[in-house]
Formats: C-alpha cells, structure tokens, sequence
C-alpha cells in the first residue's frame, strides 16, 4: 500500500469562477503573502522621514497648525509639547481644550503640525480619545506622576 500525501499535488475544485486547481491557489497565495510583506515592512506606499532640523522656525498661529494621527512624509520634530490642564474624563469625550492647548504651544514653536504619537523612549504612554472640533483622534497620554496629553511639534516640508 502506497503513501497518502497530505497535500495532493493537483487538487481541483469548482468555484463560482469556474474549476480552481490547488496550483494555482498555493502560487496565488504566496504571492499574496510576498505583496502583504511587503506593504507590511514599508517596501510599499509612503514611507515618513524625520528631517533634521535646520534652524529655529518663527512662531506660527494656531489656525496654521495642522493635525496627524500618522507620521506625514517629510517632517521635522521641533519639540515635544505638553498639557496637564482639561486632561482626564471630558464631557462626551470633547478633547476642544486639550487640543487648543497643544496647538497653540506647537505654534509657539513655530510648527505647523501638531504629530499625535509619543516621542521614541516615552514611558507609561496611554492613548486617550476625543474628539476635536467634531473629528475623533487619539490622544497620547503620559499617566505618571501626573496625566499629561502630549505630542510632537512638528515643520512639514511639503504637505503634499
């Protein structure tokens, strides 16, 4: 009696598309594997690069300061930025004050983006959730010694 292969080597079934053969189903899966590595280790899409930065920036205004959840493609960190005051349980999640108050601290920076992720190396980060101006976002908070939202002022070279 003769081995049974666990994987046989032509398996066809039918489909709505028609008769699929398992040849074609491993190849199709392994390129789907290769394309999902690849997007996954950034190989693929956008990819963000902190410049450094080349001098101090003249202060901006709030309205000037534009908000990201993600890293945008071509940015410099002017500093990290911090609030202590309307941190903790908001009023239906409304995140207006803390918001406000990062901002205008970025601009001050001369930045015009406001980068809502932790600085590399912060400890006891939490993300907070609120909403701003009726857009939802996420907040990262440091919870010791004191609850403090943060983020990262940032100049975006080219926004585009």
């Amino acid at each position: 009696m003769g081995e049974i292969p666990l994987v046989p080597k032509r398996m066809t079934w039918n489909s709505p598309a028609g008769a699929v053969s398992w040849g074609i189903m491993t190849r199709m899966g392994w390129v789907l594997i290769v394309a999902m590595a690849v997007v996954a280790g950034g190989g693929g899409g956008c990819r963000s690069a902190v410049a450094p930065v080349k001098g101090p920036h003249a202060p901006t205004t709030v309205g000037s300061v534009e908000l990201f959840q993600e890293p945008p493609r071509r940015y410099e960190v002017l500093g990290v930025v911090e609030v202590a005051d309307h941190v903790g349980t908001a009023d239906h999640f409304n995140a207006d004050a803390v918001m406000g108050a990062l901002m205008a601290k970025a601009a001050a920076l001369g930045a015009n983006g406001l980068l809502l992720q932790s600085p590399a190396g912060e400890k006891r980060i939490v993300m907070m959730g609120g909403y701003y101006q009726e857009e939802f976002y996420r907040i990262p908070v440091r919870s010791r010694p004191k609850i403090t939202a943060l983020g990262q002022a940032i100049w975006v070279r080219d926004k585009t």
